[in-house]
């Protein structure tokens, strides 16, 4: 999970250089250069949120069921797992 929210992360920043290069253009076109790229850097981040927020969810729904013999044992032992080097 962490690797994706990196690559997410890797991305928007890419995405930021992007639209920071085509900046003056932006100008050119909407007359506020700086209020477009607060918009379109804000929508790009709104859009990275939700995919990591997406994946995040599909990878805990993904994680497979417990065997419930080895859910008593972990309770059983305050839920540590056990240890191969318990005396």
């Amino acid at each position: 999970m962490l690797t994706h929210l990196d690559a997410c992360w890797r991305a928007q920043l890419r995405s930021l250089d992007t639209l920071r290069d085509g900046l003056g253009w932006r100008g050119l076109l909407r007359g506020a250069p700086l209020q477009s790229f607060r918009l379109d850097a804000l929508e790009a981040f709104e859009a990275m949120r939700r995919d990591v927020r997406q994946r995040a969810l599909a990878a805990f729904f993904a994680l497979p069921d417990m065997d419930p013999e080895r859910v008593e044992a972990l309770e059983g032992r305050g839920g540590r797992a056990p240890s191969r080097f318990s005396t």
